[in-house]
């Protein structure tokens, strides 16, 4: 079920926040529904992207719909937006607060950065590793 953007609150230059979390280790996914006026939005030829970074603006983690292995899904016309990472790739973060963007570019090149906020990584409790 997707979380629709629309009820999130605004930051002070008019781009919705949203603070997520994940825990390093899981496979992580995020489904959300854009809608204008209750409209969905249509990202139909659209790119995202999507860079979590550090205090010093380096990236940690980046979500792109045009990577070789997609990390963003756009659903067109439905107005969806999917972002995703693996396991494997959640593991490698250190756990802490960060900040990130999702910015979505239209076929005629105009860029808007529709969310914002905190991106929280959460060390991983349980492991494979056998207690001696």
């Amino acid at each position: 079920m997707p979380i629709d953007v629309n009820p999130c609150g605004l930051t002070n230059d008019g781009v919705y926040r949203l603070d997520m979390a994940a825990t390093a280790g899981d496979t992580w996914t995020l489904e959300m529904a854009f809608t204008d006026d209750g409209t969905p939005m249509n990202f139909t030829g659209c790119a995202a992207k999507c860079v979590v970074a550090d205090s010093a603006g380096s990236a940690v983690v980046t979500f792109d719909s045009e990577a070789t292995v997609p990390t963003i899904t756009l659903g067109g016309t439905a107005g969806t937006l999917v972002m995703s990472q693996t396991a494997v790739t959640t593991a490698a973060l250190t756990a802490g607060v960060y900040e990130y963007d999702l910015q979505v570019t239209e076929a005629d090149g105009a860029v808007t950065t529709y969310l914002r906020g905190e991106f929280r990584v959460v060390a991983e409790v349980t492991t494979d590793e056998v207690p001696a």
